[in-house]
């Protein structure tokens, strides 16, 4: 039969060669984990997987990545537009909303209720996302009481 200009003869398929994924990286992704030839996690409908980052740059104003990867999950190949959540890192520790946070002396901590009253615990701050942040420390454990917006209670001023 006849060919036509732009109509596909056929369809070369190497499964030996990685695959090529370009996305667009959202705004709160930490630029240092973007860097060529790095390892990025990808979340998609609950797989996880890994691929290397081939190139990235910001281009009109959007943080453009390619990544390539060997595995991925069933399924993926197929799709031609996906949404993946990206993993910037892992820590742990108790997530608190990062304006629960007080610095006092240089230490950053929280006002977390004892009984009736609040006293402040030194926390250790393991990372940011946002404007929520984790935390760790002696007095700090999942379930504590903490007072949310400690700036507007307690840095009144005289007779506030």
């Amino acid at each position: 039969s006849r060919c036509e200009k732009g109509q596909p003869v056929m369809k070369i398929v190497d499964n030996l060669s990685p695959l090529a994924i370009f996305m667009h990286a959202p705004g709160g992704f930490p630029g240092d984990r973007l860097n060529k030839g790095g390892l990025i996690t990808m979340v998609w409908e609950n797989n996880q997987f890994t691929g290397r980052i081939a190139e990235s740059g910001v281009y009109g104003g959007r943080t453009r990545i390619i990544v390539k990867t060997l595995s991925y999950p069933g399924g993926f190949l197929q799709m031609r537009k996906v949404v993946l959540a990206l993993e910037g890192g892992t820590v742990s520790g108790c997530i608190v909303p990062a304006k629960s946070l007080v610095t006092r002396e240089g230490q950053e901590g929280l006002y977390i209720m004892n009984k009736s009253r609040s006293i402040w615990v030194p926390v250790r701050v393991e990372g940011v996302v946002n404007d929520m942040a984790a935390v760790s420390g002696d007095r700090v454990s999942p379930g504590t009481r903490y007072v949310v917006n400690p700036h507007g209670i307690f840095n009144r001023g005289p007779g506030g």
